[in-house]
C-alpha cells in the first residue's frame, strides 16, 4: 500500500481491535452500542409509563421536573456540589424560559428521538429494516419513505451531551489519535471516532452530500472505507440557478435509483408524498414561528428551535415533529398576541449566526443575567419552499430545492453573496441591538465570511463578538471563557 494511504491503514488496523502501523491500540472498555444503548436506557425510556397514563400525568411529571430544577438552582453556587452533567440539566430545566409549557410542547420531540433510537437498536438486534447512514445536511424524509431507517453519524455527538461531556471527548479523541486531521469539525471526528469504538450500527448504505463542509466530504470517504458500505454522494451545484437546479434535480433521480438498488425494492411515491406532507407543515409552522421572533419582546426563545433542529434531522416527516412545531406555534401565537416576551425583561436582541453551543446552555444564561434574548441564529432561520407533491417529478425537483435551502446548506453551498443574502435580511427584519459571530473552529466556510461581516456590521453601525469556539469541545474555550468574552462585549457597548 502507498504511503498517502498509511492514516486509512491505522484506522482499519483499529476497527478490527488491533495495532495500526502507529501502534494506537483499540478502545477496549466500550460495549458495542454501549452509549447508544445507555442514552435510550437511561434518558429516553425513563418516565414512558408516565407518559402511558396520559397528558394529565405526564404534565405533572414536567411540572415537578422543572419544580426541582429551581429548588435545586440557588446550590450551583458551590463548584463541587453537581457533576457538570448535573449543573447542565438544572440550569436548562431551571431557566426562565424552558417553561412548564414550553417542555409541553416540545414533548412530540422527545417520542420522536426515543423511537427513532429505539428504532435504530432494532434494526441491529433484529435486522428487519435496512439502515442508512445519512449526513446531517440531508433530510430524512426519503430515506423514511424507503420504509428504511436513518441514522446520523453526526448526530451522535449531540445526542450524547444527556450522558455527559466525556463520550464526546473521548470518541473525538479516538478520531484524532487514528490519524483523523485536527482541521475536521469534531463532529466529523467523532463520528470516525465513534466508528472505530464500534458505537455507531453498521450501515447497509451511506448517503452524503458535497456541501457545505470540506470536513463531512473528507470524513465520508474514511467512513466509506471503514465501513465498505455502498455510497452515494449528491454532488450540490455551485450556483443557485435554473441550469443548477435541472443539475440536482438529476442527482436525487440518481440518488433513488441508488436506494432502489440496496434497498432492493422501488420507492413508494404515495408513501414519500405522506412524509413529504408532514415536512410541508413542519417547514411552514417553523417559517411561521421565524416571523413571529422579529417582534420585540421576542415570544420565543432560540434555544426551542436550536432544539426542533435536532428532531428535524433524526425525524423530520414524521407526525409527532410536525405536532412539535404545532404546539410551539400556537404557544408563540399566544405570546405574540398577548404582547409577552419569553423572558420576563428583554433588554437586549442578539443575532447569533452560526449554531449554538452545544456543551453548554449560553442561550438561557445569557436571558437570566443579561435579558439577552437571541431572536435568530443561522440554523433556526428556515426559508424551504414547499414541496409540490402531485407529480413524481415536481416532487424530485421539490425535493432538490428543498435539500438545497435546508440550514447550513442553503448559506455555504455557493459563493458568500448567498451567506450575505440571509446575513443581510436577518439585521434588517430582526431588530437586532448585537451580532454574535459564534465561530466554530471546523467551520472553516464561516470564517471565510469574518472580513465581510466586520465590514458589514461597521456600515450598519451594529456591535459585533467574533468568538473562537467549538460547539462540541469544551477543551477549545471553555464555558467559563466564553462567558467572560460575552459579559465583556455586553459591558464594553453599553447594552447592559
Amino acid at each position: 500500500m502507498s504511503t498517502q494511504f498509511q492514516p486509512l491503514q491505522t484506522l482499519r488496523g483499529l476497527f478490527r481491535g488491533g495495532k495500526g502501523p502507529e501502534g494506537i491500540e483499540a478502545e477496549e472498555e466500550l460495549q458495542p452500542l454501549q452509549y447508544i444503548r445507555e442514552l435510550y436506557e437511561k434518558r429516553l425510556k425513563r418516565g414512558s409509563d408516565k407518559e402511558e397514563k396520559g397528558p394529565r400525568a405526564l404534565r405533572r411529571q414536567l411540572l415537578m421536573v422543572r419544580a426541582f430544577g429551581k429548588l435545586m438552582k440557588p446550590l450551583l453556587r458551590f463548584e463541587n456540589l453537581f457533576t457538570f452533567e448535573q449543573r447542565i440539566g438544572i440550569e436548562m430545566i431551571a431557566s426562565q424560559s424552558l417553561t412548564l409549557n414550553v417542555l409541553w410542547a416540545m414533548h412530540p420531540g422527545h417520542l420522536a428521538l426515543r423511537r427513532y433510537i429505539k428504532e435504530v437498536l432494532d434494526c441491529v438486534d433484529r435486522h428487519e429494516r435496512p439502515l442508512v447512514w445519512l449526513e446531517w445536511c440531508i433530510s430524512p424524509d426519503l430515506i423514511l419513505a424507503f420504509d428504511a431507517q436513518p441514522f446520523c453519524t453526526e448526530g451522535l455527538v449531540a445526542l450524547l451531551y444527556p450522558l455527559g461531556l466525556n463520550p464526546n471527548e473521548k470518541l473525538i479523541d479516538i478520531g484524532a489519535e487514528a490519524g483523523v486531521p485536527v482541521e475536521y469539525c469534531s463532529a466529523a471526528r467523532n463520528a470516525v471516532g465513534s466508528y472505530l469504538a464500534k458505537q455507531l450500527p453498521e450501515p447497509d448504505c451511506i448517503v452524503t452530500v458535497s456541501h457545505p463542509c470540506d470536513s463531512m466530504v473528507s470524513s465520508y470517504q474514511t467512513l466509506e472505507y471503514l465501513s465498505n458500505a455502498p455510497t452515494f454522494r449528491l454532488d450540490t451545484p455551485y450556483w443557485e440557478d435554473k441550469r443548477g437546479l435541472d443539475y440536482y434535480t438529476g442527482e436525487i433521480r440518481s440518488l433513488i435509483a441508488f436506494l432502489e438498488e440496496h434497498l432492493d425494492h422501488k420507492l413508494d411515491y404515495d408513501r414519500l408524498r405522506e412524509v413529504l406532507t408532514e415536512v410541508n407543515k413542519t417547514n411552514e409552522l417553523l417559517m411561521e414561528i421565524n416571523e413571529m421572533y422579529k417582534a420585540t419582546p421576542c415570544p420565543g426563545t432560540i434555544l426551542t428551535q436550536n432544539i426542533h433542529w435536532l428532531f428535524r434531522v433524526i425525524g423530520m416527516g414524521t407526525p409527532e415533529v410536525t405536532e412539535a412545531a404545532r404546539r410551539l406555534h400556537k404557544l408563540t401565537r399566544e405570546r405574540l398576541e398577548a404582547g409577552r416576551g419569553t423572558i420576563k425583561n428583554e433588554k437586549i436582541r442578539v443575532i447569533w449566526y452560526d449554531v449554538s453551543i452545544a456543551f453548554y446552555p449560553l442561550i438561557p444564561w445569557m436571558e437570566e443575567t443579561f435579558g439577552a434574548v437571541v431572536a435568530i441564529d443561522l440554523v433556526s432561520y428556515i426559508n424551504t419552499p414547499p414541496i409540490d407533491t402531485s407529480t413524481p417529478e415536481s416532487t424530485i425537483r421539490g425535493l432538490a430545492t428543498s435539500y438545497m435551502n435546508l440550514a447550513m446548506a442553503r448559506q455555504f453551498h455557493g459563493t458568500l453573496d448567498l451567506f450575505h443574502r440571509d446575513l443581510y435580511r436577518v439585521c434588517e427584519e430582526y431588530n437586532g441591538d448585537c451580532f454574535i459571530y459564534a465561530g466554530h473552529v471546523g467551520c472553516k466556510h464561516g470564517w471565510a465570511s469574518v472580513r465581510l461581516l466586520k465590514d458589514y456590521m461597521k456600515k450598519i453601525n451594529m456591535p459585533l463578538l467574533v468568538l473562537t469556539s467549538d460547539i462540541f469541545d469544551q477543551r477549545v474555550t471553555n464555558a467559563d471563557q466564553l462567558k467572560s468574552k460575552i459579559e465583556e462585549f455586553f459591558v464594553t457597548n453599553g447594552l447592559v
